[in-house]
């Protein structure tokens, strides 16, 4: 519904681009901002931007997103987010936390060697240079696989898991919300 206003809104303030604008795939809309800027132009992020697919990437500040599925996602600058649809995004790098509801059971977060599926609940992905990438789950449980298929897991509510680049292994690291 936010991303119809959004729409509705844009299209009123530039005549001749209605429809446009109306070819659009828009799958989610920034929510909530502080400090937000998006890389390149430095250009700062505004409130109620509707996203198409594509590479979101966020230099400095954070910021919330509502995808169509209904996923709640938050994401600290630096960082860089592809949006595939609604239900799937490819974290490259820096970190991001997602709320996911009953409805959108099986979003998924790919992550350099590793699928993050969710199973109804709240968890946190992390990406960094000179690390595997972990996943954090706060509550509820979600399904880690690496993607070159030698390691599979359910991680449930307070667990954290670092893919070993090396070994394609899920590693136990200590739960650190």
């Amino acid at each position: 519904a936010a991303a119809v206003t959004i729409l509705v809104v844009v299209a009123s303030q530039f005549p001749g681009e209605e429809e446009e604008i109306a070819d659009r795939n828009f799958v989610a809309v920034v929510s909530n901002a502080e400090g937000a800027l998006w890389e390149g132009d430095d250009a700062a992020v505004l409130v109620g931007s509707a996203l198409e697919p594509g590479v979101i990437e966020l230099c400095d500040g954070w910021i919330e997103i509502e995808l169509d599925s209904g996923v709640h996602i938050v994401m600290d600058g630096p960082a860089r987010l592809e949006l595939v649809d609604e239900n799937h995004g490819i974290l490259h790098e820096g970190r991001l936390s997602a709320h996911v509801p009953p409805q959108a059971i099986g979003f998924t977060v790919t992550t350099p060697g590793m699928d993050v599926v969710d199973l109804g609940t709240r968890f946190g992905v992390n990406v960094s240079p000179g690390s595997g990438p972990e996943v954090h789950v706060f509550d509820g449980e979600v399904e880690a696989i690496s993607l070159n298929r030698k390691d599979r897991e359910l991680i449930t509510s307070e667990l954290t898991r670092r893919l070993d680049r090396t070994s394609g292994k899920l590693e136990e690291v200590p739960f650190d919300p």
